[in-house]
């Protein structure tokens, strides 16, 4: 993962909620929050605003046009 690498170089990431694979966005956000705490998260999506359920940390959503 690119983060383990450049944690320290890293401020933000953005990620889709819905990702291929098995892991979600929010797996994602959860991850980052807990391995690199300074790093902040946002989520998007192009379908209707989750409830942002399960998160570790305060997240800011972002919906696409």
């Amino acid at each position: 993962m690119l983060l383990q690498k450049h944690s320290a170089h890293i401020d933000l990431v953005l990620s889709d909620i819905r990702m291929p694979g098995k892991m979600s966005g929010v797996d994602l956000a959860n991850r980052v929050s807990l391995e690199w705490p300074h790093i902040g998260i946002i989520l998007t999506s192009g379908y209707e605003a989750p409830a942002m359920v399960g998160l570790v940390k305060p997240t800011v959503f972002l919906p696409k046009p």
